[in-house]
């Protein structure tokens, strides 16, 4: 009796790859929240956001997988990083928590020039 082998489904292939993909990315974000990065004590959100992106590179982390962690598109993420566009302290703390960096703000108010 000869046996045979079905074809392997290509739709359960890409199941199970797509599935470890997402595995993969979701322990890699989870190793990098467990690092904690210490950053000068004063730093505006401005400097933040400039200091951020090189957090990222040294990481070895994309910008799309920063963008698809924070729920914005690597476009609107790389017009965060150059400036090009307004930002609000979620995006920011969303950002920073990506690459496990943690965000104390303190608030204070601007004296008004004399």
């Amino acid at each position: 009796m000869t046996r045979t082998t079905a074809a392997p489904d290509p739709a359960a292939q890409l199941e199970t790859a797509l599935t470890n993909a997402i595995t993969g990315l979701n322990d890699t974000l989870s190793t990098l929240r467990r690092r904690r990065h210490t950053l000068p004590a004063t730093l505006t959100a401005r400097q933040l956001l400039d200091t951020l992106p090189a957090i990222r590179r040294n990481l070895g982390i994309t910008q799309a997988q920063v963008a698809r962690h924070m729920g914005i598109s690597q476009s609107a993420l790389s017009n965060l990083e150059a400036g090009n566009s307004q930002f609000t302290l979620s995006q920011l703390t969303r950002y920073a928590e990506t690459l496990g960096v943690v965000i104390d703000f303190t608030l204070t108010a601007r004296e008004a020039a004399a």
